[in-house]
């Protein structure tokens, strides 16, 4: 037979990680070899520090749910070996290895709150239009199983809802550096803003400018402009000259509000007019006013 680590625990077999990490903190005050003389504390507090890296793990509890503690070691499976050291798990649970420094409470509620990790999220703005969810992985540190402090990567994954600004911070609480001492900060990721070929963001509008030549902006013509929303709009100009300071606005082709996805901004339209390079025939300019 295996160890029973909810037994040793003294938890049921549906506990919550919330309920795991208090009866791991009753225990492990209990049984710290520093406060507890008596001569079988030192093994159950090795036990109960096992059983909590073991319970407080998904991915450990889900195979040891399956396959009982002896198959949690076995090779091919994961191979979890405890590390040996419970003074380790303590000190990285409540930032301090001093068992008398620790009220009934949790250790983190009291500690100062380590500083939060920002990491900046570039984002495209047709990510923003649709929304999207980027895996993004960072450097952290926690504490090992020696006590010494080593780096590691984590991944987060990121939701970005559609019509998000730059500047937009997305918080995971609680989810930063572990440190002896202090609580985890948070991990903060801070939307930014790829410069895009076509469009300048206004709010919840976009603005374009459309290239078009002279005789297009005197004579008429079509005009071809691109849209996030995939298919190009046509713009058709007749019966009207264009000049730098014309401009269209295309309903619905924008970006969506932040509370109501289904509603979109404008597109706005400016026009840049390519002037001829060569000077113009004498018979072209003679229909040109002087005035």
């Amino acid at each position: 037979m295996g160890k029973d680590f909810y037994k040793i625990l003294r938890v049921h077999r549906g506990a919550t990680v919330y309920e795991i990490c208090k009866a791991y903190r009753k225990l492990a005050q209990r049984y710290h070899p520093h406060k507890n003389k008596h001569s079988h504390a030192a093994k159950r507090f090795q036990q109960v520090a096992e059983a909590f890296e073991v319970l407080s793990d998904r991915m450990k509890r889900n195979q040891y749910n399956d396959l009982g503690e002896r198959g949690l070691r076995l090779e091919g499976v994961s191979g979890y070996r405890f590390h040996g050291d419970p003074h380790a798990t303590f000190a990285q649970f409540f930032g301090t290895n001093d068992v008398f420094a620790i009220g009934s409470g949790s250790g983190s509620a009291r500690r100062p709150k380590n500083q939060a990790i920002e990491q900046e999220l570039l984002v495209s703005l047709e990510e923003i239009a649709k929304g999207c969810t980027k895996r993004i992985k960072i450097s952290q540190q926690k504490i090992a199983a020696s006590g010494r402090a080593v780096q590691y990567e984590k991944a987060f994954n990121v939701e970005i809802l559609p019509g998000w600004r730059a500047g937009t911070r997305i918080t995971f609480p609680d989810q930063g550096d572990k440190v002896l001492n202090r609580a985890p900060g948070d991990v903060v990721f801070v939307l930014r803003e790829k410069p895009h070929q076509y469009f300048r963001r206004e709010g919840r509008h976009l603005r374009y400018t459309a290239r078009i030549s002279l005789k297009n902006a005197l004579c008429g013509g079509n005009v071809e402009i691109p849209s996030l929303l995939g298919k190009p709009v046509l713009l058709c100009i007749q019966d009207e000259v264009l000049n730098p300071n014309s401009k269209r606005i295309f309903l619905g082709q924008g970006l969506p509000y932040r509370r109501d996805s289904s509603r979109r901004g404008k597109l706005i339209v400016d026009f840049s007019i390519e002037f001829p390079t060569e000077k113009l025939q004498d018979n072209v300019l003679d229909l040109i006013p002087s005035d």
